[in-house]
């Protein structure tokens, strides 16, 4: 069997083996992987960074921004129950 050569005497590409695709098709999918993580860090620090900032340096800014909805919630309801009787006007 004769293979074929090109005008300079090399010998012609025969293209890929099916198993040389499949582990390109691996190589890629895992360098797309490794960015997609690391794209996510960097996401995440960016973030970090700009509620770090966003934060209020002043202990009482600290203490609030610390509380979620539900405490705020509870808090103002148990404020409410307690400033409540003072305004109730009651009949003698």
């Amino acid at each position: 069997m004769m293979t074929q050569t090109n005008n300079y005497g090399r010998r012609k590409w025969a293209g890929y083996t099916l198993a040389e695709l499949r582990g390109q098709r691996e190589l890629v999918n895992t360098r797309i992987a490794v960015e997609r993580n690391s794209l996510a860090d960097d996401v995440d620090e960016l973030r970090e960074k700009i509620t770090l900032r966003s934060r209020p340096a002043s202990v009482a800014g600290k203490m609030f921004s610390a509380l979620s909805y539900l405490d705020w919630i509870i808090l103002s309801v148990s404020f409410f129950r307690k400033i409540a009787p003072l305004f109730n006007r009651r009949k003698r």
